[in-house]
């Protein structure tokens, strides 16, 4: 759909994220979604691009439904200090970790900044 957006995040990514908030006392709701906001029609483009795939089968069409889906992950990065990825460097990753189990691709390589305590409360 060349008209919805929305912030897409690989879901390790995503996961790494949900692990620095659950192991720290952040309460509330955050948004933890990728960094950019793209259109799906961009987002199949750029997997195509990253995975060297076919972009022949890619056709552009409007959505019937609702176009904006996009989150802001501000609140998230402010809190714990941790950015948020960019959609091609999430793809990257995703077409790098085809054929491995998530099990694998899951680890504790997203920490908070030293100057961010994860024992910090922060409340909503």
């Amino acid at each position: 759909f060349t008209d919805v957006f929305f912030t897409p995040i690989y879901v390790v990514d995503l996961v790494e994220r949900l692990n620095l908030y659950y192991e720290g006392r952040y309460r509330g709701v955050l948004h933890a979604a990728g960094r950019d906001r793209v259109s799906k029609d961009e987002f199949g483009r750029l997997m195509a691009e990253v995975g060297r795939f076919s972009l022949d089968t890619i056709r552009p069409v409007n959505a019937p439904r609702a176009t904006e889906l996009s989150l802001s992950s501000q609140r998230f990065v402010r809190l714990t200090g941790l950015e948020v990825p960019m959609v091609r460097d999430g793809l990257a990753r995703f077409i790098a970790d085809r054929g491995r189990p998530l099990s694998a691709r899951v680890g504790v390589s997203a920490t908070a900044p030293e100057t961010v305590s994860p024992l910090a409360t922060h409340h909503a």
